[in-house]
């Protein structure tokens, strides 16, 4: 599919006028059978029945209430209407939330999204996780897993969203005005960004963490 892509690109312009970037993604989608060949500790993060123990929980609390709208890939979305109607304070019931999370066998950590505002964590995954985070669009509540812990939907679903977050992966950039190099140090998916914002002569993101890596370009 690449190789007929860029053929058909070929045709339109010339190589010269086309900069390609090729790379992976971070995450991992693997099950715990695989990480126990490697000797990782790890085991399932089940959503639906996570989610059943938290609603009877909260229900312990504060009544009958229909608490959640969903979960999905560590984030957390409560019902903000039905907290309300229920003449429930949101904030307590979300802190309540996060710390019932973080007793749960292979979850790391637990924040509310009001937390995640607030946090000076120097962790990595962390502070990459802040800057992430869309406040408008994000969970409620944030869950991290352990090193190791797979996040499946349902029981039945053997595979799942790993924890663990690969820095590096293959990169490829070619064309334009990039010069025939090899770069041997090692560098991050978090250094394309700016690497092409550098060759386009674009200002850097806010979120940026990176300089860029250092490419030799044609000579005129």
């Amino acid at each position: 599919d690449l190789k007929r892509f860029m053929d058909e690109v070929d045709e339109l312009c010339s190589l010269g006028d086309v900069l390609y970037v090729v790379t992976a993604s971070q995450e991992e989608y693997v099950s715990p059978e695989y990480l126990k060949q490697y000797g990782i500790p790890t085991g399932y993060f089940v959503g639906d029945r996570s989610m059943s123990l938290l609603g009877t929980y909260l229900m312990a609390i504060y009544g009958q209430v229909d608490f959640f709208v969903g979960y999905s890939n560590g984030q957390l979305y409560l019902n903000r209407e039905e907290i309300r109607l229920a003449g429930l304070d949101f904030d307590d019931v979300a802190q309540k939330v996060a710390e019932f999370m973080r007793r749960f066998e292979g979850v790391q950590t637990a924040f509310t999204a009001k937390d995640m505002e607030q946090i000076t964590n120097d962790d990595e995954f962390v502070r990459r996780a802040k800057l992430a985070f869309r406040y408008d669009k994000g969970g409620d509540v944030l869950v991290f897993l352990k090193p190791g812990w797979v996040d499946v939907p349902k029981e039945e679903v053997k595979i799942g969203r790993s924890s663990r977050m690969n820095n590096f992966a293959p990169l490829i950039i070619s064309g334009w005005k990039i010069a025939p190099q090899t770069i041997t140090s090692s560098v991050s998916v978090l250094d394309i960004t700016p690497t092409l914002c550098s060759l386009l002569e674009l200002p850097f993101p806010n979120a940026n963490l990176q300089k860029g890596i250092w490419l030799t370009l044609k000579e005129k």
